[in-house]
């Protein structure tokens, strides 16, 4: 399967969506046969940048996420997903603006990943990238309210969906880093979150006996 450039893939989902509207089935209809970890992409992008500060934004794309790489974990050779899910969609508007923001990161990241590492991109290396993306998933759904928390969790998958479209294992190394700070300010992140709106996001209410 040849490897892909992210703004290459980007921009397909562009052009092979119909209508206003952009929607999770147009993503997966466009990346169909050409690997999974283009499909993360996308969600991942949409939690890292400014989109991601809607509270239902990190859930929904937590969710996709879960299932595209729980597909990989396995082995499925094409990707499937609930029409519920499919339907879910955005203003093509709002992805041009998006686009239009990330483009000069996006195009950076192209030039610096090339086929590396290879080993990483093997069928079993790729498979324990996969679980670990889930878990990153399911950790960016369920703080979807602590401000920052759910975009580091996002920026790790966005890496290894990097390494996975592009073969480059140095991409995916980052994507590990990201994903051990992302755990280790955790804990800060959460206090931080408690103090800027009220101890109760977090702690249970006080019962009065």
């Amino acid at each position: 399967m040849p490897a892909i450039k992210l703004m290459e893939a980007l921009t397909q989902v562009e052009e092979q969506a119909t209508g206003d509207t952009i929607c999770l089935g147009d993503i997966i209809d466009t990346f169909n046969g050409r690997g999974f970890g283009a499909l993360l992409i996308l969600p991942s992008l949409f939690v890292v940048l400014p989109t991601g500060a809607l509270p239902f934004v990190p859930f929904i794309c937590g969710v996709f996420m879960i299932l595209i790489c729980a597909q990989v974990v396995v082995g499925r050779r094409n990707p499937w997903m609930p029409n519920v899910l499919r339907r879910i969609g955005f203003a093509r508007s709002s992805y041009d603006k998006v686009m239009h923001k990330a483009e000069p990161y996006i195009s950076f990241v192209d030039r610096m990943s090339s086929p590396r590492l290879k080993f990483l991109a093997l069928p079993m290396s790729q498979r324990f990238i996969a679980l670990l993306c889930i878990i990153l998933s399911a950790v960016t759904a369920a703080v979807a309210l602590l401000p920052l928390a759910s975009h580091f969790f996002a920026l790790a998958i966005t890496f290894f969906a990097i390494g996975m479209t592009s073969r480059d294992g140095w991409m995916t190394m980052i994507g590990f880093i990201i994903t051990i700070l992302a755990f280790a300010v955790m804990p800060a992140l959460i206090a931080s979150s408690q103090d800027l709106m009220g101890p109760h996001l977090i702690a249970p209410l006080p019962v009065e006996l």
